[in-house]
């Protein structure tokens, strides 16, 4: 990532920390609710990925009865996809990740990330269709990977290294 003057205006919008920083926050939160505990926070270096990918996000299944293994199966390029953009998501993970706790978005303790208090209030009509989309999209990730097991298993399915 470059430094913040030197991005370009789409990189600013796309990959502003405090959008990245809700999408964790409604990640977390619907991971905390389907698996009764913290999410792992290594899970954000594959979730930004996904979310900020149109066509991966656009593929994602309605409901998270749909095993993790046999969606990525019957994907495999957006798995490779997703391998290829994962090293370029890292300083934004990074950065997102930073301002997530500058701000007391998230909490982090003991390899975890856990959400402060209720999710922030998004005014329906000041966003649009697309970043609705993405909330809730993360929100769907975070059920869907409290039921998929450990990150390890996680990250190895999507055939990216831990």
């Amino acid at each position: 990532m470059s430094g913040w003057i030197e991005r370009t205006v789409e990189e600013q919008s796309l990959f502003n920390p405090v959008f990245c920083s809700a999408i964790l926050f409604y990640t977390t939160s619907g991971y905390q609710k389907t698996a009764k505990s913290k999410m792992p926070w290594t899970y954000a270096f594959i979730i930004l990925p996904m979310v900020l990918h149109r066509e991966t996000r656009g593929a994602l299944p309605k409901n998270t009865r749909t095993y993790l293994s046999v969606w990525l199966e019957r994907n495999p390029v957006l798995r490779a996809s997703l391998q290829d953009r994962a090293p370029f998501f890292v300083p934004l993970v990074k950065e997102t990740l930073r301002f997530s706790a500058r701000h007391g978005l998230l909490t982090f303790d003991s390899g975890s990330l856990g959400i402060r208090d209720s999710l922030p209030r998004i005014n329906a009509l000041a966003v649009s269709g697309e970043v609705k989309e993405c909330l809730d999209r993360g929100s769907f990730i975070g059920r869907w990977f409290g039921k998929s097991g450990d990150p390890v298993t996680v990250f190895a399915l999507w055939g990216v290294r831990h």
